[in-house]
């Protein structure tokens, strides 16, 4: 069983769909399920609407890179 994360695996509120949420998901082996929005021309990672603290998808991805996901496969 592979498993995948809303938003990242948070444990509160304020951190679904931030890097800590997103880190400590990959840290564990896990995937993860997020939406992509358009803020100003920028592609960001927000379920509702987009804030000023929304996580950039190459912030995201910068993240991303750190970790061997190929443990997901």
């Amino acid at each position: 069983m592979k498993v995948i994360s809303h938003r990242g695996y948070w444990t509160n509120l304020t951190e679904r769909n931030k890097l800590v949420a997103f880190k400590r998901s990959f840290k564990l082996g896990n995937g993860t399920e997020t939406d992509l929005r358009d803020h100003k021309g920028s592609i960001v990672l927000s379920h509702d609407i987009v804030t000023a603290t929304s996580v950039t998808l190459k912030a995201f991805l910068s993240i991303y890179k750190n970790y061997d996901m190929a443990l997901l496969i």
